[in-house]
């Protein structure tokens, strides 16, 4: 397959601090590192929930669904955009041509994903019974697969109306500069920053509900609630939030340089930016399980006994070792004595 068109050529150096500079290489090597991670985090969170049936609930559906986002969007975005994997994805110029809305798709929906997690913990407080009459991860599905609809519609406008993948040799990321432009705009406009701004507000309200006294008072009576209940929700809110802080200080520079390729020249400074930006995001998708792993202790709990369920049986024969090691000793003490 002809591949003249790839472009071999890495962009100059980074600059960093005053008399050092960053090989580019540097750059794709620690993305593939960080891409290979967070395949390997959001796999291991996939697969505890999936074999832990009794864990299946509102939350860890929403949970397995956006980890399944992540792990697509690394698999199918972030590993073939990187440098090292770029002319074996644009010798097939049809996936490279779809590549750029595999990544926005990807990015809406685990985007939406968040948003499930704030409704999720507003219904629970604001309607505690009828929460938990319905607590299971049937009645998150629903919404799950609208968020993945919403998301692949959105995704694939430029495919059906202004962008439609024809069988050619070469890779088209755009056809009408201008249409691509107001598209990438207006999608990351309502199913990005619109989101955020939703979710903020509806932590805020939240925060200022379980923190008021006669508000809680309220909530106590007419839900007919514990403290304890209320506490336990505070902290779950406020963890959430700080991972909802992690996503936004983490992945909104890059999306928001990437905007900014998308409606201005490419300049080497911005692209090497967007290089760099594009590190940190990454990384994001590494802790992400990590931290939802953390902060849920039902989860939290069935990964460690995931992984430590065949260690019992070693752990006794080592105990039973040590009993040995300990006893005999003491024996021949006792009879030289």
């Amino acid at each position: 397959m002809n591949t003249s068109h790839i472009n071999q050529t890495l962009p100059p150096p980074l600059p960093t601090f005053p008399g050092v500079r960053l090989d580019p290489r540097a750059i794709d090597i620690s993305a593939t590192v960080l891409i290979s991670l967070s395949i390997f985090t959001n796999g291991i969170a996939i697969l505890v929930i999936a074999m832990n049936r009794k864990i299946w609930n509102i939350t860890h559906g929403i949970l397995a669904s956006m980890f399944t986002a992540s792990l697509l969007y690394e698999t199918l975005y972030a590993l073939p955009f990187n440098h090292f994997l770029s002319e074996l994805a644009f010798s097939a110029p049809l996936f490279c041509s779809l590549i750029r809305g595999i990544g926005l798709t990807l990015m809406f929906i685990t985007t939406l994903h968040h948003c499930l997690i704030c409704l999720n913990r507003y219904l629970n407080l604001a309607y505690p019974f009828t929460y938990r009459q319905r607590a299971s991860y049937r009645y998150a599905l629903p919404a799950i697969i609208m968020v993945w609809i919403i998301g692949i519609i959105t995704g694939s406008i430029p495919y059906y109306s202004f962008r439609i993948p024809v069988p050619t040799n070469r890779c088209i990321v755009s056809i009408d500069n201008e249409a691509e432009r107001i598209y990438v705009n207006t999608a990351t406009s309502i199913l990005y920053f619109l989101p955020l701004v939703i979710m903020i507000i509806s932590y805020g309200h939240l925060f200022y509900v379980i923190n008021n006294k006669p508000k809680v008072l309220s909530l106590m009576r007419s839900n007919k609630v514990s403290q304890s209940f209320l506490e336990v929700n505070k902290k779950l809110i406020q963890q959430t939030f700080g991972i909802l802080g992690v996503y936004i200080i983490l992945w909104m520079p890059y999306q928001t340089v990437f905007l900014l390729l998308s409606n201005y020249n490419v300049s080497f400074p911005l692209y090497n930016a967007f290089r760099m930006l594009r590190l940190f995001a990454l990384f994001y998708l590494v802790i992400n399980p990590l931290l939802f792993i953390y902060h849920i202790s039902t989860l939290r709990k069935e990964t460690m006994r995931t992984f430590t369920k065949r260690i019992p049986s070693k752990r006794t024969n080592s105990h039973n070792r040590v009993l040995t090691t300990e006893f005999i000793p003491t024996i021949t003490y006792e009879s030289n004595v």
